[in-house]
């Protein structure tokens, strides 16, 4: 079975098709919310497909423009629904976009306690905070999955040895740095995504779902096995972290 660990269908480039995208995808997709709008929106279309899993979380950015009692106030939305959700997500660290290192390392270990009081696995984003969110989360007792991570090969060990799993997107044949991280990362630790709409393997397309099949492509060409054998052991990944 083919596994989508981050898709964000709830954008409004699914609006008016939504249905056949998932109808698409013979597998399991994880919906990742980005702030409260989107989360009660990802609780909506899990609910109504099967195959769409719910995350909840609030992106880095977004997380710096709301007050400390509202984003606890978010966070208890999440507590509130956690037999609902799989996974805490969007969540992490963006020094791209904004300089804020601290307050973001404050949001960010507030969702990394809510992560081991309801035990779900956070799937995170570290643009230009490779070094960084190691560091803030090497020590939790949650499952990782660091959503397409662009750390060198010293930063991927490290994250290995911290247990951490890795969430492939579906442009992996246009990045050098990514086949250097699958050339790196055993298979049991790899799951593949989209980001979708975004991260298209095709420029000027939406990306959706069906595309994992363009990575699981690329994974088994590098590591020299079947396809079939790279699709079983992320559905056995899956499984592992999610279930």
């Amino acid at each position: 079975m083919l596994i989508d660990a981050h898709a964000h269908l709830d954008f409004k480039d699914f609006e008016k098709d939504l249905n056949l995208v998932i109808k698409r995808f013979n597998g399991i997709i994880i919906q990742n919310s980005v702030d409260y709008e989107s989360m009660k929106k990802t609780l909506d279309i899990s609910e109504k497909y099967e195959n769409v899993k719910a995350a909840l979380g609030i992106y880095p950015l977004k997380c710096l423009k709301l007050t400390e009692k509202e984003l606890n106030e978010k966070l208890n939305f999440i507590k509130k629904n956690k037999n609902k959700i799989i996974a805490l997500g969007e969540i992490g660290i963006d020094l791209k976009e904004s300089s804020e290192e601290k307050k973001q390392i404050k949001n960010l270990k507030k969702f990394i306690r809510l992560s081991e009081e309801i035990k779900k696995p956070m799937i995170v984003h570290s643009r230009k905070a490779e070094d960084l969110i190691l560091e803030v989360l090497k020590d939790t007792k949650s499952k990782v999955i660091l959503h397409f991570y662009s750390g060198n090969v010293t930063q991927v060990k490290k994250a290995l040895e911290y247990g951490f799993y890795f969430s492939v997107p579906t442009i992996i044949s246009n990045s050098k740095n990514l086949k250097k991280l699958i050339k790196i990362v055993p298979l049991n630790r790899i799951l593949t995504e989209t980001d979708c709409p975004y991260l298209s393997p095709t420029k000027e397309k939406r990306n959706e779902p069906v595309n994992v099949k363009h990575t699981i492509s690329v994974i088994a060409k590098i590591k020299n096995v079947s396809e079939k054998e790279v699709e079983n052991q992320i559905y056995k990944n899956y499984k592992n972290i999610f279930e």
